[in-house]
């Protein structure tokens, strides 16, 4: 009786594996159609690794923005330009 009953484990641990392999590939399958058929971009992206924190930004139009020594030249003249037509009278 104990070795009909150990047989039948052996048979179903089996099956399982199986099943599990089996499924497992379907898993595969499924994904690799959703990549080929999606017009969109994959859902593992890449880190980019020059990756920087922006301090400051220069605009087109010449002007400085934020943290950056550019930035605090500019906001000095602007402060000296402000100041002096201030002073000027027409």
């Amino acid at each position: 009786m104990t070795q009909h009953f150990m047989t039948h484990v052996q048979a179903t641990e089996s099956s399982i594996k199986n099943l599990e392999r089996q499924v497992g590939q379907l898993a595969e399958a499924v994904t690799t159609i959703a990549q080929h058929t999606s017009k969109s971009l994959p859902s593992q992206t890449e880190v980019n690794p020059q990756v920087r924190n922006v301090n400051a930004m220069h605009l087109r139009c010449g002007k400085s923005i934020g943290s950056g020594p550019e930035a605090e030249q500019e906001e000095e003249a602007e402060s000296l330009q402000k100041s002096e037509t201030r002073g000027r009278t027409p």
